[in-house]
């Protein structure tokens, strides 16, 4: 996946997207979905029910792009803190089980995207750094000749 790394920053241990050149909205958080509480069932048309869970915290678009890599035989949604599975009753422990697999493998493919994505954009910020600090040590130069200059 390409991320903006242009746009990214690291800081306090956290990645951040850049607004105004400055830190803005955090970006691909820590992220450890899982399924904390059962919440209820609601029966549907043609015998499906849509049963309802609880999530440690809410997955993030990103999370729920590799989710949908991981499982795409049938549908799950997320809502912020809450986890919607849509399937017949007989169908519901084994696509449970199967959604439960995925969010597991998505967890640890985002924590290693994450580190990457992280390691990408700390490089990228010293570089930056590295040569605001050229720049710097240019400009202080080319003004300590200057007064030098005796008129």
């Amino acid at each position: 996946m390409e991320y903006p790394i242009e746009k990214l920053t690291f800081k306090d241990g956290r990645l951040f997207e850049i607004y105004n050149g400055k830190p803005s909205k955090p970006f691909m958080g820590q992220s450890q979905v899982q399924v904390t509480k059962k919440l209820s069932v609601k029966e549907q048309d043609h015998q499906q029910c849509e049963f309802s869970f609880e999530l440690a915290m809410a997955a993030d678009p990103i999370w729920v792009s590799f989710f949908r890599e991981h499982l795409s035989e049938f549908s799950v949604e997320f809502q912020s803190e809450r986890m919607l599975l849509l399937c017949l009753p007989v169908n519901l422990e084994e696509r449970y089980a199967k959604t439960k697999e995925a969010m597991a493998r998505t967890n640890a493919r985002y924590e290693k995207e994450r580190q990457e994505l992280i390691a990408k954009v700390v490089a990228k910020d010293r570089a930056l750094q590295a040569a605001q600090q050229k720049r710097d040590e240019r400009t202080a130069a080319l003004n300590s000749q200057f007064d030098k200059l005796e008129i």
